[in-house]
């Protein structure tokens, strides 16, 4: 099953001279993870970057994606990071990515949690929280609050000012204004949060495409890709999200359930390549 595949895939991207690389195997050039008790989830190579999911003792996933290999002072400054935010009692954590840059470590931190003075605060903070290590710790978000999209910036120095920020654009939205942060710390902010943005949509967008191409019609090269259904796509992954070990039957019974029309093609299709699922 797996070698053919593998031949459907390696013919595909012949046909389309398509640059993209599925899963990587798994081994010791991923030494500075695994020394450090992380198990390898997942690999993902997408042009010149790796996407790698890893899973620590405890059974928390997060991501970790980059260029080059990282050092052992990058990947240790990296898991130091991710304990200090695990630490932190106001926040509970849903998911995790981390981007690793030539000067820096940026994070991507969603919450199912954000509680300020007693007060739980996460569906004002819709997009998460981008944090940024340098010398110090940045932190970039936006809160929304009726009509108000509200940015929030600086240094992070304890839970106490952060939460004082959050909360006075939550209870006075209309004193906050643009200029309170300045203007060179909000534009590098900004663009550390579109380059995490820019990954997370490039990484679904080249599995979207390969996706449909896999699907192509039986005439091979000749033959059109016809995509899958993005909203069948979407809520596929969010199912696998919410259920990361959900059966593949179980999975096409709740989809036929709902109304969507898939086949147990699409449905390995679309598993093979946003999971690396070959059952």
């Amino acid at each position: 099953m797996r070698y053919r595949v593998f031949k459907k895939i390696t013919a595909i991207l012949f046909c389309f001279s398509f640059s993209v690389i599925g899963a990587e195997p798994k081994g010791e050039k991923y030494a500075v993870w695994t020394v450090r008790n992380l198990s390898v989830e997942n690999t993902e190579l997408f042009e010149n970057r790796i996407d790698i999911h890893l899973k620590d003792q405890n059974g928390k996933g997060f991501s970790v994606s980059y260029k080059n290999e990282p050092s052992e002072d990058e990947a240790g400054a990296l898991l130091s990071l991710r304990d200090a935010m695990l630490g932190w009692s106001f926040v509970d954590i849903e998911g995790l990515r981390f981007l690793i840059d030539e000067k820096s470590i940026e994070a991507h931190l969603i919450p199912s949690r954000f509680e300020c003075s007693s007060r739980d605060v996460v569906s004002n903070i819709p997009g998460g929280i981008f944090l940024r290590q340098t010398d110090a710790l940045e932190y970039n978000f936006r809160v929304t609050q009726a009509n108000y999209f509200i940015r929030i910036a600086g240094v992070f120095l304890d839970a106490k000012e952060l939460c004082q920020k959050v909360l006075t654009a939550i209870d006075e939205p209309q004193l906050h204004k643009r200029g309170d942060n300045s203007d060179a710390t909000r534009l590098k902010l900004e663009e550390m949060e579109k380059k995490i943005e820019r990954s997370i949509f490039e990484t679904r967008r080249v599995k979207y495409a390969l996706a449909a191409m896999q699907n192509k019609s039986f005439f091979g090269c000749l033959g059109a890709p016809r995509p899958p259904d993005k909203k069948l796509v979407d809520r596929i992954v969010e199912l696998k999200s919410d259920q990361p070990y959900i059966k593949r039957s179980d999975l096409m019974g709740r989809l036929v359930k709902e109304g969507y029309s898939v086949t147990e093609k699409e449905l390995s299709i679309i598993l093979q390549v946003y999971y690396n699922d070959f059952e």
